[in-house]
């Protein structure tokens, strides 16, 4: 997390909170599906980061908040 605050729910329901300086890992799989949701009128902002299997060609893509600036 670089900024904002959020919850993490994993693939138990647990919730998780999240705030800036954490770092939090879900394993590929089923048992690594997770929901992120913003807690608070900051944006949320997060590192995103993965391992691609067998050197695969990995691609990054930007996501911006589309009520941010209305």
């Amino acid at each position: 997390m670089i900024s904002g605050y959020a919850t993490l729910i994993d693939s138990k329901g647990n919730e998780h909170e999240l705030t800036p300086g954490t770092t939090f890992y879900c394993p590929a799989g089923p048992e690594g599906a997770h929901g992120i949701k913003n807690t608070s009128d900051l944006q949320f902002v997060c590192l995103y980061m993965y391992y691609a299997p067998g050197g695969k060609q990995v691609s990054s893509t930007f996501v911006e908040n589309p009520e941010q600036g209305k």
